[in-house]
């Protein structure tokens, strides 16, 4: 059982970071206040910490939560959480004032043999609709050693299946459906994925995300720029531009 020190009311974990018990969106002085009689901090805090748990068999590496800034009430908000070789997505919800939030199973993916996920996030701050997963090869595999398998991308469709297209506005507006039951698999040839990001050639360990673009950096110091195209497109991202702008590359 692993505790998820991110769940907390008002304040969740910043999008793709560790899922170190360290790690959380603001200081936790601020949420309990500095109580030393002096300042704004010593007024009664804003924000409630708590903590949930989740059964995973491995250490948690990942976690991205959205949407970080709650302007539609009826957006779903979810959590995804990441070890080395699996991902989780839960649909959070209102459990009352001081209490863990609702954490219900919705999507599931697994790593196919030989490789290992490198990094999660949700594809946009303001909706939880679609989650970017990195993969590349295990670094003590063969096929590392004989220089096979990419590092990729994959996108991940976040709604309950019986969910319909819409446009942008008409999702913001509308209350998104309850999933249909049962957990949701990431499978079959494509892992399920409705897009697919190639071009990096060495382990994807960071993506960052904004209304129309895509960021993704790998170890080797390459970035890619993503635009987004739509959700309703066959290529719901084309590729603006890469460059090797970090020398040495970006660590784990």
């Amino acid at each position: 059982w692993h505790r998820l020190p991110g769940v907390a009311r008002g304040c969740p974990a910043a999008m793709g970071q560790s899922g170190s018990r360290g790690v959380i969106c603001c200081a936790k002085r601020d949420k309990e206040g500095l109580n030393d009689g002096s300042g704004v901090l010593s007024k009664a805090p804003q924000f409630k910490y708590v903590e949930a748990e989740a059964c995973l068999p491995e250490d948690v590496v990942f976690m991205s939560y959205s949407p970080m800034h709650q302007r539609e009430l009826d957006e779903a908000r979810r959590l995804a959480i990441a070890t080395w070789s699996e991902v989780r997505v839960y649909l959070l919800s209102e459990q009352g004032m001081g209490a863990a939030p609702g954490m219900t199973l919705t999507h599931r993916f697994r790593a196919p043999a030989g490789q290992q996920i490198d990094h999660v996030v949700f594809c946009e701050e303001e909706l939880s609709r679609h989650l970017a997963v990195a993969l590349g090869p295990v670094p003590e595999s063969a096929d590392v050693a004989a220089g096979g398998q990419e590092h990729v991308i994959k996108v991940f469709s976040c709604q309950p299946p019986m969910a319909s297209p819409r446009s942008t506005s008409a999702r913001r507006r509308d209350q998104e459906p309850e999933p249909a039951g049962g957990v949701v698999e990431w499978s079959g040839k494509s892992g399920g994925a409705v897009s697919v990001l190639r071009g990096h050639k060495a382990p994807i360990k960071r993506i960052a995300v904004n209304r129309p673009y895509m960021l993704s950096a790998d170890v080797d110091g390459e970035c890619i720029l993503w635009q987004k195209n739509g959700w309703q497109k066959t290529n719901a991202f084309e590729r603006r531009g890469g460059a090797a702008l970090h020398q040495g590359g970006l660590s784990g």
